[in-house]
């Protein structure tokens, strides 16, 4: 993958994480004024697996673009974080420092929690707190795509 694909495609990756944050607001929001409905609980699943599901495919592009290997076998995804944890795999342009790193491995196990139980056993109280998080982690990740991207491009000059 070229630097330049690899940013216009991080750039939408990231726009897109921007939308299901803005949705996840507006869903406290509206907790805010009532309680939900169980398809809103289902909603706000959906909207952490949703956002997970972005940080990995930026992840996986980060690796594509720097020709490493793809993490495999069944702790793949845990692998693939830990691949962008500061200092882990060298020579990696992105890397995620322990705050985000944290966040990161605390979505990625709502997210399987998520996938594989039945909606009607969600809990709101216990999704709320990811919610919230949404906004905060979302800055700082883009900081952070964008300085291995400039990163990148200097090492190509």
């Amino acid at each position: 993958m070229r630097l330049d694909q690899l940013r216009e495609e991080t750039a939408i990756e990231i726009e897109n994480l921007e939308v299901v944050a803005k949705d996840a607001r507006e869903l406290l929001f509206l907790a805010q004024k009532r309680d939900l409905t169980k398809h809103e609980i289902y909603g706000a699943a959906a909207i952490l697996g949703c956002f997970y599901t972005g940080v990995e495919n930026l992840l996986l592009r980060f690796l594509k673009h720097q020709n490493l290997p793809l993490p495999g076998g069944e702790q793949w995804h845990e692998d693939l974080l830990g691949c962008f944890r500061a200092g882990n795999l060298p020579g990696i342009a992105l890397k995620l420092d322990a705050d985000i790193a944290r966040i990161l491995g605390d979505l990625r196990k709502i997210r399987h929690v998520v996938r594989n139980r039945y909606g009607h056993l969600l809990r709101w109280d216990l999704l709320m707190p990811h919610l919230n998080i949404l906004d905060k982690l979302t800055g700082p990740l883009k900081t952070s795509v964008q300085n291995a991207l400039s990163g990148l491009a200097k090492g190509q000059s």
